[in-house]
């Protein structure tokens, strides 16, 4: 598409911009889907090039696929419309012809649509609570400068001058007219930018599928004027000047990435290594867990590193005491309402530990009974601190990193029964509107 040094520049500018290197260290489907959208632009950009048969195939393939790991590649769809309309007008070549174009909707349509029939059967409210907001939403000036006005927390200081200088060369004399890979690039930011402002969800995530186009067009000064400026300033040739480039560039924006403070929640391995020391080998235990949605997962990998004979299961409180569609707004069932709920619950599943991470706050005002839980485990002689071990988080919220620390609290049930030997769980799930019954293993 572009030439090596290009290439290497944008390579640079990508992997060192603050979403990759918050996304390349969390467990999370952003990083393959957008590989996968990856693929599928590569072999669009081929199709429209070449237009061989086998590259419209694998084009069709690899959009299936990223469709399937996460339904915001869509915006793929738009593009290939997009950057088709702007061929058939400016030049007056299809890029699909109406058979070819049958033939590879066809081919999406068969891999997805048994996830996507299934997905919108179970799903339909939350989908369409999340996409839409309502006239409102469309009206407020907000919704369509939130993404530009989150784009420098997700993109490395370097890559914003250099993408600043890249879009005013395209617009101040003297200019070069703009060539049809440049187009492509921004048919590919603007589809993403279109998509994402008119879906109700906002998230500074779902910035990551525009950035390796933005960061491609960053790219564009190293080889067009800035190379020759610099080669011009140190008295170098135009080979050497864009080398010089190319080397301070992978300085600054290396430097950016090392500098760039990192994610992470510690402390919850020493919980689980004391909690696999209180339960027998050959025994299971289960222990509630109540905290905010990054520390699940801490403390699940945590345990299953420690654990590998899955000695330990835990129960969240967003899955036993209430439950919700993703957030509360979209569905929201409080399957317990006071202590003694809760206490027959912790009874009839055997439950003899409850992890409390009191840094995390309630997800709702009115989710009520986790203050009864706290307070219950707090003041009820039934149930006594055990332990205490110290947390710290240091977390990425859509580009603003912050800080805190504090302790998990390990308290036992004195009155817990034994865990019965062949146990069903049964788990409301509101976003199908049922609730489900497994065996534990």
């Amino acid at each position: 598409m572009y030439d090596p040094v290009t290439a290497f520049s944008a390579s640079i500018l990508y992997l060192s911009s603050p979403l990759i290197l918050f996304h390349a260290r969390t467990v999370s489907l952003e990083i393959p889907s957008v590989s996968l959208c990856l693929m599928a632009t590569f072999y669009f950009y081929r199709y429209a090039t070449h237009g061989r048969p086998r590259d419209g195939l694998l084009l069709a393939i690899a959009t299936s696929l990223a469709l399937l790991t996460k339904q915001t590649s869509v915006y793929l769809l738009l593009f290939y419309a997009a950057f088709s309309l702007y061929q058939y007008y400016s030049k007056g070549t299809l890029i699909f012809s109406w058979k070819s174009a049958a033939l590879y909707l066809s081919i999406i349509a068969i891999i997805i649509l048994p996830s996507y029939g299934l997905s919108f059967y179970f799903h339909s409210s939350v989908i369409a609570q999340d996409s839409f907001k309502g006239i409102q939403h469309y009206l407020d000036y907000n919704n369509y400068v939130y993404y530009i006005l989150n784009l420098h927390k997700q993109l490395s200081v370097t890559a914003i001058v250099l993408l600043c200088a890249s879009l005013v060369s395209f617009l101040l004399p003297p200019r070069k007219p703009l060539t049809d890979q440049d187009l492509f690039l921004l048919a590919w930011a603007a589809s993403c930018y279109l998509l994402f402002t008119v879906l109700g969800s906002k998230e500074p995530r779902y910035i990551i599928y525009w950035v390796p186009s933005l960061c491609a067009v960053a790219a564009l000064p190293v080889t067009r004027g800035a190379a020759g400026l610099a080669s011009r300033v140190a008295g170098l040739s135009q080979a050497r000047g864009t080398g010089l480039l190319v080397i301070l560039l992978t300085l600054a924006a290396l430097s950016e990435a090392m500098a760039a403070p990192r994610s992470y929640i510690s402390g919850y391995e020493a919980v689980s290594r004391y909690l696999l020391s209180q339960v027998p080998r050959g025994q299971k235990e289960i222990v509630f867990y109540d905290g905010d949605f990054p520390s699940y997962g801490a403390i699940t990998f945590a345990a299953r590193k420690a654990d590998p004979e899955r000695r330990i299961f835990f129960f969240r409180s967003s899955k036993f005491l209430f439950a919700t569609a993703i957030f509360p707004s979209y569905a929201f069932w409080q399957i317990r309402n006071d202590e003694k709920d809760i206490k027959d619950f912790f009874k009839k599943y055997g439950i003899r530990f409850i992890l409390i991470n009191f840094l995390a706050q309630p997800e709702e005002e009115n989710i009520s009974v986790i203050q009864v839980l706290r307070d219950m485990l707090q003041h009820d002689p039934d149930f006594r601190l055990v332990k205490k071990f110290p947390i710290v988080y240091q977390m990425d919220h859509g580009g603003e990193i912050y800080s805190r620390q504090g302790d998990l609290l390990l308290y036992t049930y004195l009155q817990a029964p034994p865990l019965p030997a062949n146990l069903d769980l049964e788990i409301p799930m509101p976003s199908i509107g049922k609730t489900i019954t497994i065996r534990l293993p």
